[in-house]
């Protein structure tokens, strides 16, 4: 009992620092609401700068790139040139094929290592990754004719069943797209922008040592992160005009407990100068906290995904100010989840209790709706709302905003429905109208703005 009184009070003292943050962040709703208009004319003006993504390598921990990628494309933030290395490489090359993110996000947590590696020893390797060519091949083909099947995953060693006699292309994909090996005999950067994908993609994740070499005509291709681990760079040569960087290994790795781990760390030493400059070439830097998650632990995909998330949602505002260069002196800053992890821990704990039936007291699921509607999880936000429909006007708000951000129409009419003119201060009102915006939301929008008029005549 002792232990849950001091859980439930640092759930309490967690929902009022929510509170009051948001008291704070929401007070300049209007702004904020201008702001998404400046940004609607933006998206489609035809001067406007090409935006690139730039996803680095780090192993399970690059999962946090499917969160990040969510984070931005719901805050608007268009995608339009992808370079990946290793990790990067593989989630960048399934998004530039068109695949939604949720399609990509199921497949990514029903993976394990037995997809992707076989054992094969040799003087030079341990594990082949012709499993992982294979498994590119497939599910590209199968992502983009919108076939994905979670169920479909071919756990035993046996070949990938061709879709299509002819592999899938750079040229087939829908957004450009290049990712970085590294050619062990010359110890020069290999550019992939053209040829198979899968076999790019192979040759950029291949860690020396490890998993063997890919073998071209002339060359012997290892892992991208040898010399350029955040393909900054190449995603300008590919026409990016503002980068935004993904750098899944700025964090201190917590303990070093196996061979994959000591190899991926030496190749972080060595190429850590070399990423230090791509970082200078980015217009952002985003961190997700990802640290203590070890670079084989695929089993906690998961984790990884909602730490993208957050850091995502974190920098999605930011940099959305960028562009429209209100922000003087921030072309290159740096965006980090390690001050909410604690916060993301409530969450998760509140998220448990939920999954084993156990009755959410008001003020925790308050505090959970305000917490992960704030941290742009608004799926959790809405698993929480639909869980026990609370009538508070915080839980409220926090279900309609979330529900503007995944564009769930219906919800967020009927939600709108139950909140009257005058039950939200009229920030609170504005901030929801700039969602409705950046998510081209109209309708919502046009009656979101109806009910600020409706409060201005009631206050008369």
């Amino acid at each position: 009992m002792p232990a849950r009184n001091n859980r439930m009070k640092k759930i309490l003292i967690a929902a009022l620092i929510s509170i009051l943050t948001i008291e704070y962040a929401y007070a300049e709703g209007k702004s904020d609401y201008e702001e998404a208009l400046a940004w609607r004319n933006f998206v489609t003006s035809e001067t406007r700068p090409v935006i690139g993504i730039a996803f680095g390598g780090g192993g399970a921990r690059g999962m946090a790139h499917i969160g990040v990628l969510r984070s931005l494309l719901k805050s608007g933030i268009p995608i339009e040139r992808v370079t990946g290395t290793s990790i990067g490489a593989f989630i960048g090359s399934l998004y530039s094929s068109g695949a939604s993110i949720d399609s990509i996000e199921e497949l990514a947590l029903s993976t394990n290592w037995s997809n992707l590696i076989e054992l094969k020893t040799s003087r030079i390797s341990i594990f082949s990754t012709r499993r992982l060519e294979e498994f590119i091949e497939f599910h590209l083909q199968r992502l983009r004719r919108n076939s994905y099947d979670s169920n479909i995953i071919f756990e035993t060693a046996v070949n990938y069943p061709k879709l299509n006699s002819s592999e899938i292309q750079f040229a087939d994909l829908k957004i450009p797209f290049a990712c970085a090996a590294t050619e062990l005999y010359s110890g020069s950067i290999i550019l992939f922008d053209s040829g198979s994908v899968a076999n790019a993609v192979r040759a950029s994740c291949s860690i020396p040592g490890l998993f063997e070499p890919v073998q071209t005509d002339h060359q012997l291709l290892i892992d991208g992160g040898v010399l350029m681990n955040l393909p900054v760079s190449l995603c300008r040569k590919i026409g990016a005009e503002n980068v935004i960087a993904v750098d899944v290994e700025s964090d201190t790795t917590e303990k070093l407990s196996g061979l994959m781990d000591i190899l991926s760390q030496i190749i972080k030493i060595q190429g850590y100068a070399l990423t230090e400059n791509e970082r200078k070439l980015a217009n952002a830097v985003i961190e997700p906290s990802v640290g203590a998650i070890k670079i084989t632990e695929l089993e906690r995909a998961d984790e990884a995904v909602r730490r993208g998330e957050i850091a995502g949602a974190a920098a999605a505002k930011k940099i959305r100010r960028n562009l429209l260069e209100l922000n003087e002196d921030t072309e290159f800053f740096q965006i980090t989840a390690d001050d909410i992890s604690g916060i993301e821990n409530v969450i998760k704990q509140l998220r448990t209790q939920r999954n084993a039936g156990s009755i959410l007291k008001t003020s925790e699921l308050t505090s959970a709706l305000a917490l992960s509607s704030k941290l742009g999880l608004d799926r959790e936000a809405l698993a929480l709302y639909r869980t026990a429909q609370p009538s508070d006007t915080l839980s409220l708000f926090s279900a309609e905003l979330s529900s503007i951000r995944l564009k769930l129409s219906d919800q967020a009419d009927t939600i709108l429905q139950s909140l009257s003119a005058k039950q939200l201060p009229e920030n609170y009102w504005w901030e929801l109208a700039a969602a409705a915006v950046i998510a081209n939301q109209n309708k919502i929008e046009e009656k979101i703005l109806n009910r600020i008029k409706e409060r201005r005549l009631d206050a008369d």
